[in-house]
């Protein structure tokens, strides 16, 4: 089991202490790019990347992977959350299928950090499916964690775990 409410930042956000199956490592985070009107600003501390996230108006999720040596755009994706099949999907789709979910107030910010773990040995595109290791961890992580926080990943897991691609279209 992972769990899922497994990173905290230090009040000058430039050491993360990451908590994976109780081996605690610290890293330093480098200095963090614009947000650019992003609602997730994600370090990826294994792929040493950032990735920014913001649902649009139009109802598709933009993703930025930056590079965090020069802030440069590595790549730039447009994602229809309607599309993503989460049974299939890869990181990048995770992710904006998350934000897409915390806009509408399905679920709160708390999974982006665990997704990023799940999806640690596949490269950023690569699909793969994910979905009982994080019912698992969903289910088990009031061992790890208070009540208020087992609840609030509890319904942002079963948000991702009950969506249906396509399921807001008439």
């Amino acid at each position: 089991m992972i769990g899922i409410y497994n990173t905290t930042y230090n009040s000058n956000y430039n050491k993360i202490t990451h908590n994976v199956q109780s081996s605690l490592e610290t890293f330093t985070e480098p200095p963090s790019p614009p947000m650019n009107g992003a609602t997730l600003q994600h370090y990826d501390v294994r792929r040493n990347l950032f990735i920014n996230v913001t649902p649009e108006n139009d109802g598709t999720v933009t993703v930025d992977v930056i590079s965090p040596k020069n802030h440069e755009i590595l790549e730039h994706h447009s994602i229809d959350p309607m599309e993503v099949q989460p049974s299939n999907a890869s990181l990048i789709e995770m992710l904006a299928l998350d934000q897409y979910l915390v806009s509408q107030g399905e679920s709160e910010n708390v999974l982006a950090n665990f997704i990023s773990i799940l999806y640690e040995n596949e490269d950023l595109n690569e699909r793969a499916n994910h979905l009982d290791e994080l019912k698992y961890s969903a289910d088990n992580d009031l061992k790890y964690n208070s009540f208020d926080v087992h609840l609030k990943n509890r319904q942002a897991t079963y948000a991702i775990l009950d969506w249906k691609p396509n399921m807001l279209k008439s």
